[in-house]
């Protein structure tokens, strides 16, 4: 099982590298909807960690939006691990 899980990060990672040097510099569906109403960008109530997809720094503009893919790519797996966890841990309880 630790294989299996090993092999899916790691071709998960590979593809958050690969698709994050394609992705588009055109504003996404929300930002695209917020403009048309014109909406004031301005205002948000959360400052968003990543904004831009990029990670804040002064390294290449490339190296910022890669290593964005790769946080966000372990974040969610890291997320999907601890629920498989609980559900297993619950399911044992019973």
């Amino acid at each position: 099982m630790k294989r299996l899980v090993t092999g899916l990060l790691l071709i998960s990672l590979s593809l958050a590298m690969g698709l994050s040097l394609l992705a588009s510099q055109a504003p996404d569906g929300l930002e695209h909807s917020l403009e048309t109403v014109g909406a004031d960008s301005g205002s948000n109530v959360i400052a968003s960690p990543m904004p831009d997809y990029q990670v804040p720094g002064g390294s290449s503009e490339t190296f910022r939006r890669v290593l964005a893919g790769l946080s966000g790519t372990l974040a969610v797996f890291g997320m999907v691990l601890l629920v498989g966890w609980f559900m297993r841990r619950a399911q044992g309880e019973r």
